[in-house]
């Protein structure tokens, strides 16, 4: 690493920890600590290592040290500048530099991931990991639906609805709505809290009769289709077509786009029935 690269880490790294303290203070400055935070490089305990050379895959290793809790999880901490690093280890342990990105997937589900500063930590929850990764990931369910509608292959039409049908029950959906309890409340990118009941949103559509619930596939046709400023949820997809289940008005994903699709109620439950049946199958369109 070059003195300038260094610099200009050291810049992103302060950066990043003025938008965590922003963020702690402001739920509206969330979003822009989300994007700084998956575009940044941080620093982790561990070393890189070049695996014996002949070895299958010979290249480097990464080996980031945890440390157990009290009630035996593991915890890896991160910071945003060696500054907070040295505070909390001096020159005691060694470390690397990690993009933000290939840390969260490194680490896994099992592993308590936590941002600490000088100023302040947050903690980030297996469900916010994964949603921050989809966030910057690809939009496998608006790919499928475009395959599905597309091709007119009678062969293989039925195969490419079931995909799609697979890859939604798999996904990870952003909804617009705020909790109930408090409508009042600016979100982004929120998740569902357990127990929590929602107050979505209600749109037209040009060919259904009443309002329909719009729901979206990622942030990017989010970002084309719905003005700034709507609050949305994040939530896995089986959490919200339960909720829907119950719904008498049809739900839309990605309004406004040019490969979209209706979702009657009868269909939902549909999709419900055969999720838990038989999840490598599912209704047809």
């Amino acid at each position: 690493m070059t003195m300038t690269d260094a610099l200009n880490d050291t810049d992103m790294g302060l950066k990043l920890e003025k938008a965590l303290k922003a963020a702690a203070d402001n739920a509206d400055a969330r979003p822009d600590f989300y994007k700084q935070l998956m575009d940044a490089q941080v620093y982790v305990v561990g070393r890189s290592e070049t695996e014996h050379e002949g070895e299958a895959n010979s290249g480097p290793h990464l080996q980031l040290k945890q440390w157990k809790q009290p009630d035996g999880t593991l915890a890896m901490p991160f910071f945003a500048t060696m500054e907070s690093f040295r505070d909390m280890f001096g020159f005691s342990e060694p470390h690397i530099l990690i993009p933000v990105p290939e840390l969260f997937r490194f680490a896994g589900k099992e592993t308590k991931l936590v941002l600490t500063s000088i100023e302040g930590s947050k903690d980030f929850k297996p469900d916010e990991v994964e949603m921050l990764l989809n966030l910057i990931a690809g939009d496998p369910l608006a790919l499928a639906l475009e395959r599905a509608i597309q091709n007119t292959d009678e062969k293989i039409h039925a195969a490419l609805w079931n995909d799609f049908y697979v890859t939604l029950v798999n996904a990870r959906l952003l909804v617009l709505g705020k909790p109930a309890e408090n409508p009042d409340e600016k979100l982004a990118a929120r998740m569902i809290k357990d127990g929590e009941s929602l107050s979505l949103a209600a749109w037209t559509h040009p060919s259904i009769e009443g309002p329909v619930v719009p729901f979206f596939s990622s942030q990017k046709i989010l970002n084309q289709c719905v003005p700034a400023g709507e609050p949305y949820i994040s939530l896995p997809a089986m959490d919200f077509l339960k909720m829907a289940a119950g719904f008498d008005r049809p739900l839309v994903l990605n309004p406004g786009h040019k490969f979209n699709k209706v979702f009657v109620p009868q269909e939902v439950r549909d999709i419900l029935t055969a999720s838990q049946q038989k999840p490598q199958e599912a209704p047809q369109a």
